[in-house]
């Protein structure tokens, strides 16, 4: 599979091409030059991986769809391997910025949780926003055969699973969440809905939209208006 630069969505402007090197159009210096194409590298290998697993993107893709030789990939990256290594760690600062630190500033239980919930609706409304369906594509592929990639993947979804767990716990503990509601269960449930509505999209065979699943995971797990004011909790499920 070769992508051609075009098909991956790449901000015009910020480099041109010479020969087969990308080099900045701006004034920057060769520092700054070297950085960013070392982050163009990430974003392309970070849209390749989610869109075409990792075992399908070789590194002529990636180098194809940056327009660097294999040279000055090298220069970068030592292999496709450390490389999506440093995919995983952008994405999972995205998700760090964009995800729970918005939902931190929230003041409650229930206003955490649901900012939580609201932000896999906006974020992956954003062409851009690949993320989710990496984490979810290469949860789907890897096996320990692929060295340090598996591990990193792994500790991902664990601090993505333990978030869902602590925001549910602490609603729970606000009266919002029945009792008998196990949080590491029902963190598994929202985070592979989520994740599993994404695959849905991607492949073509979603029959709801995604703030409808993220609608019924509230109307689920987060009390109504009428039993908040009672501060009674949401009912109990087994």
């Amino acid at each position: 599979m070769i992508c051609a630069p075009g098909c991956l969505n790449i901000p015009p402007g910020l480099y041109v091409y010479k020969g087969s090197d990308m080099i900045g159009t701006g004034d920057i210096g060769g520092q700054e030059r070297g950085r960013a194409t070392r982050r163009q590298i990430v974003e392309v290998g970070r849209r390749l991986f989610s869109a075409y697993g990792y075992h399908a993107t070789s590194l002529a893709d990636i180098q194809a769809a940056t327009g660097l030789t294999k040279g000055a990939f090298y220069h970068h990256f030592g292999s496709k391997e450390a490389l999506c290594l440093s995919v995983l760690e952008a994405a999972t600062e995205d998700y760090e910025r964009e995800w729970l630190a918005p939902a931190r500033l929230e003041d409650s239980a229930e206003g955490r949780l649901v900012a939580m919930l609201d932000a896999a609706v906006r974020l992956n409304a954003r062409p851009e926003w690949c993320n989710c369906a990496l984490m979810a594509v290469l949860a789907g592929e890897l096996t320990d055969a692929d060295g340090a990639v598996l591990p990193a993947v792994r500790a991902w979804w664990v601090g993505w699973l333990e978030a869902w767990r602590e925001a549910i716990a602490d609603a729970q503990e606000a009266g919002l969440i029945g009792a008998s509601i196990r949080p590491p269960v029902a963190a598994e449930w929202v985070a592979c809905s989520l994740l599993g509505a994404v695959l849905t999209r991607k492949l073509g065979v979603s029959g709801a939209e995604l703030d409808a699943v993220v609608a019924l995971v509230k109307h689920t797990l987060v009390a109504s208006s009428s039993r908040r004011h009672g501060r009674t909790a949401v009912a109990e499920h087994g």
